[in-house]
């Protein structure tokens, strides 16, 4: 059992972390840290039998956890992911996983030197829509893929993050950049063109429009953003996340059908009325690391 502790319990943490380490078969939720009151009397409200902590360091010194998964702002990240890996705790670090290649390459370094497992959390490999593309493709019902368009476009502005460690590319592109190498394969050229704003806070992009030409010849054309921009009318709307009621008692799911603690709604791919193809279920992706933390499978995560 991979007992695994949730640094941040903002939307992150409350909504992408806990409810699926909980469910996950082979982990198990061993602690939070939250330092704002609210923040502690909600983590304590939404699990009373899993200890809340100060900080990552009260949390290490009373050895309940083998990793941590770090959901904390991105400004934040890089030196709680190096004082986990210091005290030899496997991480899970929320995306972005860093500001620019050379800080990614440190984090990775240290790990390494450290004999501990690094990683990126990247839930939307697991979006049960894109599996499920991922197998039609896999199984060749598609034929030869030419190009895929994809957009991830929400109704949440307030949740954009602004300056030059923010931005919509590092947000939602680094989602929909992530599927494409996970469908197409690598990528060997790029055209981006960004929308920037000048804020307070910093130049920010608040839109993006990607050309990604894949090692295989495939293309893909990616776009997203986190606004309304026509009165009245939600473009490529997202499902709100539900704040959940989670089931105590399910052995496997750990969430409840009427109000499930998920962060979206899968699209069902259905080639014959008779041969569905089942949806799987996000908690795969804690599955997956607590496997590849115990295993030499950790680089195909």
């Amino acid at each position: 059992m991979l007992r695994i502790g949730v640094v941040g319990y903002g939307t992150g943490g409350q909504h992408f972390h806990t409810p699926f380490i909980a469910a996950a078969q082979g982990c198990a939720l061993a602690g939070i840290v939250a330092r704002a009151e609210a923040t502690i009397a909600k983590a304590r409200a939404d699990w009373p039998d899993v200890p809340v902590f100060p900080s990552l360091t009260a949390m290490i010194d009373a050895g309940v956890c083998d990793a941590v998964t770090v959901t904390t702002p991105p400004q934040t990240r890089r030196a709680l992911v190096l004082e986990a890996i210091g005290a030899g705790l496997h991480v899970v670090a929320d995306k972005p996983f860093a500001p620019n290649y050379q800080s990614g390459m440190e984090l990775d370094a240290a790990a390494k030197k450290r004999g501990v497992r690094l990683g990126v959390y990247q839930n939307r490999r697991f979006d049960a829509d894109l599996q499920t593309l991922k197998k039609v493709i896999d199984d060749g019902h598609l034929g030869t893929i030419w190009r895929i368009h994809s957009r991830m476009d929400q109704d949440s502005p307030q949740t954009l993050e602004a300056g030059p460690s923010g931005g919509l590319l590092r947000d939602l592109g680094s989602h929909v950049v992530d599927q494409m190498v996970f469908l197409l394969g690598a990528v060997v050229s790029v055209d981006a063109q960004l929308d920037i704003l000048d804020w307070v806070e910093g130049p920010t992009d608040v839109g993006f429009t990607l050309a990604l030409r894949h090692e295989g010849g495939a293309h893909s054309q990616l776009g997203g953003t986190k606004g309304r921009f026509v009165p009245g009318v939600v473009i490529g709307h997202a499902d709100p996340i539900p704040v959940g009621v989670r089931d105590r008692s399910a052995a496997i799911g750990g969430v409840t059908d009427r109000k499930r603690a998920r962060p979206h709604e899968g699209r069902h791919f259905q080639l014959e009325p008779e041969a569905a193809i089942p949806l799987p279920q996000l908690r795969a992706s804690f599955i997956s690391i607590a496997q590849a933390f115990q295993t030499e499978s950790f680089k195909e995560l």
